[in-house]
């Protein structure tokens, strides 16, 4: 796959950690997101999700879809 398949699944893992920090902490949430701690959760969501995607690449987990629908 393309690296930019993984960067797309790590941008999309790191949106998900912000938002959660957003919904967390709504009295000011984007001073929470500048926090250090905060960055290193965003972080580790992006590359826990760049991980998940590689291992689902690696084991050819198709989750049901059948080999018509990858055309």
């Amino acid at each position: 796959m393309p690296w930019y398949w993984y960067a797309a699944t790590g941008l999309f893992g790191a949106a998900v950690g912000g938002c959660e920090l957003i919904g967390r902490y709504r009295d000011a949430p984007f001073e929470a997101m500048r926090n250090p701690a905060a960055m290193a959760y965003i972080a580790i969501n992006a590359a826990a999700s760049m991980l998940a995607y590689a291992v689902i690449l690696t084991m050819d987990w198709r989750f049901g879809v059948s080999a018509v629908a990858n055309r």
